[in-house]
């Protein structure tokens, strides 16, 4: 009978483990549920195009309004996140080895702090690039950085970050 206790103890245990599991796996779903939301409301509707209105080169056709609320969302996750990892609370604090007086420097720091913060369990949300967090970091965070540190207009910054 001892056996058997210790059997159905180990399972329930082994279940309890998966269920917290599988509340981090929903967890992580409903930002992802979320994210493709809000990409869903971006399009291009071809004869209403305004070209005084509109980004140009590779992203052509699309206002800023249309992409405004998703790259916002970008900018203030994606940075949150860098500012928190730059905090020192997680890893081993990676982006104090970067010198931030350096523009290049910085935009390395604030990516770099990110990621760390991001991998080293902080919960605060990301945007993506191709299904990865990390990506996501990579692309947006030294562009925000440098537009913020050299003055760039925003309709230039979302179109950077529409590029990257």
């Amino acid at each position: 009978a001892a056996q058997r206790l210790e059997a159905v103890q180990e399972q329930v245990t082994a279940a309890e483990h998966d269920i917290a599991e599988l509340e981090k796996q929903k967890k992580a779903l409903q930002g992802t549920v979320r994210r493709l939301q809000a990409a869903e409301k971006v399009r291009v509707d071809l004869k209403a195009i305004q070209p005084e209105r509109t980004l140009t080169g590779a992203v052509r056709g699309i206002t800023v309004e249309q992409v405004e609320d998703l790259i916002e969302q970008q900018i203030r996750c994606n940075m949150a996140i860098a500012e928190e990892g730059l905090s020192g609370k997680y890893g081993v604090a990676i982006a104090s080895c970067f010198d931030q007086s350096n523009l290049y420097q910085k935009m390395k720091a604030f990516a770099a702090a990110a990621s760390e913060a991001r991998m080293s369990g902080c919960e605060l949300p990301v945007v993506i690039n191709s299904g990865s967090g990390n990506q996501g970091i990579a692309v947006s965070v030294p562009v925000i950085v440098y537009a913020r540190e050299t003055g760039v207009p925003r309709e230039r910054l979302y179109r950077a970050l529409l590029l990257s």
